[in-house]
């Protein structure tokens, strides 16, 4: 290859590059034709719109034949291989045409450990002078290639044109005379290193783009959770981010977790080498994203795991021009209404981060990483989640009293801590009040601030009371007392799924609207407790309760209300209405009873 001595930086990314690509189609040949063969041959032209790639070997009597000849059906995983790897070094031809030559001749010796290496600085990005180029190249180790039609007559001026007796074909001459010998002195002392660092994580295998120490740790804590899944799906970008592309992440990983694809990410620690700054002991940004996709009847399955990729991509760019880190217990907004999904149907539009709950922070020899898990959050499920909050704390008392009582004012029965409330029918509140029954994604009653852990009355946690002696704390048992004596009973209520992340997310406009409203919800009940003597004679009196029906008429009928309210002795007669009806409608006639 041909490089730039004064950019070290693009250099080095460019010998990894080969480095990486050359290992793949070594391991490749090595596998699928040990034993058959004594060389491999493959070519790989790069310059054009899309790769050429071609292959052919010599048998140990030293017969030349195209790769089908000796391959048989192997030939197509072959062939996926080198398609694959030289798509990866045509990412760093696009960027960099004048340092990296157009085409390369490679052979292997079956089970060498490096490969020899020719390449051409002519530009043939034709597909037609790919190919023939290639043929030649088998022709003169004695292989039999097709004749092929002339379909450009522009190449005359580069080939020499023979004319068969059914239909015309061109072939290059010497396609290697003008090809020079690729310096591969540092390729022995990279592949040492990758082999030593397969030896440190031994069973595990990179399964693409960039093999380190970094890389196979991050596969080797996967494969501890996914025994056996060795190949899982994975997906690199066809440019990599060191030749300019646009994506940043060496590559993703997909492993089937059973009901779910769990999805990890490459590339935002260090995988090869230490190439990104970061604190001591923290491997690259040390972080790495997984998320779980469940399996569901998509149009295109395929699709959608793409889909994830780019949305990492995305996130994972926003880090590198900017250095901002995704750290677990955030909430991340697309500022999108459609749904994230290929299709736009799943009405997830944003993301919260929470610590993978499989994947647990590893060690690598760059420093440490941990995995940040993104769980999908519809805009829906938040607005329905804080409606359910809002509905709870108007109705605490409901709560609380079970139907035990008829009036908070007039309170004779113990009260009942409830487990959990959550939406009912008709847009109601259904109370749980049995741990069996609970659901766990309701509102709940969660630890108080001042939690007290003293033993005997003084114990209280979920619910509180004012004065424990008559209403209990956290059970609410009644003991009656002898005079009428006003009790408090307090809760701070949470989201039960909801409150986990909004108890971390503690900043920006998701926080405020959302997340700071589904956790730490104060919530009071001030109820009347009577007495076996009824009021004290020499005491403050709580309230009572003062029942007031108002009849609303309004003109010629319309608009009539009939509603009757509770309220308390310390209010005016006006006081009362505006309490339970707001302000009168001027155009209506008001009746008390």
């Amino acid at each position: 290859m041909y490089y730039n001595d004064s950019d070290q930086a693009r250099e080095s990314g460019l010998r990894r590059a080969f480095v990486e690509s050359m290992q793949e189609l070594m391991k490749c040949v090595n596998t699928l034709a040990a034993g058959a063969a004594k060389k491999a041959y493959c070519y790989l032209n790069i310059c054009g719109m899309d790769v050429f790639t071609g292959c052919f070997f010599v048998d140990r009597d030293g017969k030349a034949s195209l790769s089908s000849a000796l391959l048989g059906e192997k030939q197509r995983i072959f062939e996926t291989v080198m398609t694959k790897q030289a798509r990866k070094l045509r990412g760093a031809y696009i960027e960099y045409a004048d340092d990296i030559p157009g085409e390369f001749f490679l052979d292997f010796d079956i089970g060498a450990k490096k490969p020899h290496c020719l390449t051409g600085k002519e530009k043939y990005p034709k597909h037609d002078e790919a190919l023939l180029h290639f043929y030649s190249w088998a022709r003169e180790y004695g292989a039999d290639t097709p004749t092929i039609p002339l379909t450009d007559p522009t190449l005359g001026d580069r080939i020499r044109i023979r004319r068969g007796k059914m239909l015309p074909y061109v072939e290059f001459v010497h396609p290697t005379e003008k090809a020079t010998e690729m310096n591969l002195k540092w390729y022995s002392a990279t592949a040492k290193r990758i082999a030593e660092a397969k030896e440190k994580y031994e069973g595990s295998e990179p399964s693409d783009a960039v093999y380190g120490d970094g890389w196979l740790a991050i596969e080797k804590e996967f494969e501890r959770i996914y025994p056996g899944q060795t190949e899982p799906k994975h997906y690199a970008p066809l440019i990599k981010f060191e030749f300019v592309g646009r994506d940043p992440l060496a590559g993703i990983s997909v492993y089937d977790g059973g009901d779910c694809w769990h999805f990890v990410s490459f590339g935002l620690s260090a995988l090869a080498e230490p190439d990104i700054e970061s604190d001591e002991g923290v491997s690259g940004y040390g972080m790495e994203f997984t998320l779980r996709l469940k399996k569901r009847d998509f149009a295109d399955e395929e699709l959608e795991l793409e889909n994830i990729c780019g949305i990492f991509q995305q996130i994972a760019a926003v880090t590198f021009e900017t250095n901002e880190l995704f750290l677990p217990y955030e909430y991340l907004s697309s500022g999108q209404t459609a749904g994230v999904d290929a299709e736009h149907k799943s009405g997830i539009t944003g993301f919260i981060t929470v610590p993978d709950v499989k994947a647990q922070p590893i060690t690598t020899p760059f420093g440490a990483l941990e995995f940040v898990e993104f769980i999908g959050v519809t805009k829906a499920e938040l607005d329905d989640a804080l409606n359910l909050m809002e509905q709870v704390k108007a109705h605490y008392w409901d709560g609380l009293n079970n139907g035990a009582n008829e009036s908070q004012y007039a309170v004779t029965k113990s009260l009942h801590a409830f487990r959990e409330a959550v939406a009912g029918e008709n847009g109601g509140l259904t109370w749980l009040y049995d741990y069996r029954d609970a659901h766990g994604a309701g509102i709940v009653a969660g630890d108080q601030a001042d939690y007290s852990s003293v033993g005997g009355q003084e114990q209280y946690n979920k619910f509180k009371s004012s004065n424990p002696a008559v209403i209990a704390h956290e059970n609410l048992v009644l003991t009656q007392p002898k005079y009428n004596t006003s009790v408090t009973v307090e809760s701070v209520l949470e989201h039960a799924v909801f409150a986990k992340y909004a108890k971390k997310i503690t900043s920006g406009a998701w926080y405020d609207d959302y997340f700071s409203k589904l956790t730490g919800q104060k919530v009071s009940a001030t109820m009347t407790v009577l007495g076996t003597d009824g009021p004290n004679p020499g005491g403050d009196q709580p309230p009572v309760r003062t029942t007031v029906t108002v009849v609303l008429t309004g003109v010629n009928g319309v608009g009539a209300v009939d509603r009757t309210f509770d309220t308390t002795s310390d209010k005016t007669v006006a006081e009362a209405l505006q309490e339970g009806l707001g302000e009168p409608r001027p155009s209506s006639v008001l009746r008390i009873c």
